[in-house]
């Protein structure tokens, strides 16, 4: 899925739901910025020692005063040339955008293909909305930690049945064909110069709303695998209702008034400009994503010795771009701990 449905669908779904514009900018904007967060080394922080976020002490160096930020997301070609397929396995694509159905158990076939609500998946969602609903709950650090936790819970519907591993049996796509009024193909794509790994050799098209298209697996690698077909805004618009659903179990909202506003939503989805439309069509909702905002309000850049900006920065009075590496932070642990990373 794309920044429409990570920030825009999202904030939709959280103020019909019942929460605050505020609350629900939140949730948003963490649930998009796991696709932005591509800061993956040390950066220096003057008064780091004044952070005190739990969850975050590992990620924070006083005695050279640095900070170690989450990376949630980065390209897979620039981390398979600098030769990290394992790292971008472990610690991003599985824990963040293809989590698999269920934990591992003992004497089981681990599955590592997404499926919609799978249960590691739901239970990061469901362990948010229990901290909202704890006395005093309703802080911004648990909306960020739910808007992370959503993201990949989306995920799983727009990655279904593709894993976040280097894999030929799940990931490697004979054809890839986009289809024009549900019969028709119209563009062919070529898979063999790409990696195996996510949905790579389908390029965006399980993350665009507006498109169905179809694939073959490559027979050499799965014999039992048949063309498929993937009716994109549906599918999206049953994440949507799943989503609404959650949230309204923050709010306590009626979860059958999402069909008041259903029809007008699965119009966005399968509008080609969907974010646009969106704005147009909900017109209520003040829709506004910058993704280097928050970081930009927790920490103010120093100029270096040649009076160039650089990685140096003094921390400021937000936490928001703090929260949201802690509630990441917390949620590669539970993944990782859940998964067995025999990853050939």
């Amino acid at each position: 899925m794309k920044k429409d449905f990570h920030y825009g669908v999202i904030r939709l779904l959280a103020e019909k739901a019942g929460l605050t514009p505020n609350q629900s900018q939140l949730v948003a904007y963490a649930s998009q910025y796991v696709d932005d967060a591509i800061y993956h080394e040390k950066i220096s922080v003057k008064n780091i020692e004044e952070l005190a976020i739990p969850d975050l002490e590992e990620r924070i160096s006083t005695q050279d005063s640095t900070f170690d930020p989450i990376c949630t997301a980065h390209s897979v070609v620039g981390h398979f040339l600098a030769g990290k397929k394992i790292e971008t396995h472990r610690k991003i694509y599985i824990p963040f955008h293809f989590i698999p159905p269920n934990k591992m158990e003992e004497g089981k076939e681990f599955n590592y293909g997404c499926e919609p609500k799978g249960q590691m998946a739901t239970e990061l969602v469901d362990t948010a909305i229990t901290k909202l609903l704890e006395v005093d709950g309703k802080t911004e650090k648990n909306f960020i930690e739910l808007g992370v936790a959503l993201h990949s819970f989306a995920d799983t519907w727009a990655h279904a049945e593709f894993s976040g591993r280097l894999c030929n049996k799940s990931n490697d796509l004979e054809q890839v064909y986009r289809i024009n009024n549900n019969t028709n193909i119209d563009y062919l794509i070529s898979t063999e110069p790409l990696p195996n790994i996510g949905h790579a050799d389908a390029a965006d098209y399980p993350d665009r709303s507006e498109l169905t298209w179809g694939y073959n697996h490559d027979p050499k690698h799965n014999q039992n695998s048949h063309p498929k077909k993937r009716y994109n805004s549906d599918y999206f618009l049953k994440a949507a209702k799943v989503i609404f659903s959650k949230l309204c179990d923050v709010t306590g909202e009626k979860k059958n008034t999402f069909h008041t506003f259903e029809e007008k939503l699965l119009t966005c989805l399968t509008h080609k400009y969907t974010d646009s439309m969106l704005e147009d069509v909900f017109s209520e909702i003040s829709f506004d994503y910058d993704k280097g905002k928050w970081m930009r309000n927790a920490l103010r850049p120093l100029l270096g010795e040649y009076g160039v900006y650089d990685y140096d920065f003094e921390l400021l009075e937000d936490r928001k771009w703090f929260y949201f590496h802690a509630a990441a932070f917390r949620q590669r642990r539970f993944v990782v701990n859940n998964v067995p990373f025999g990853l050939a």
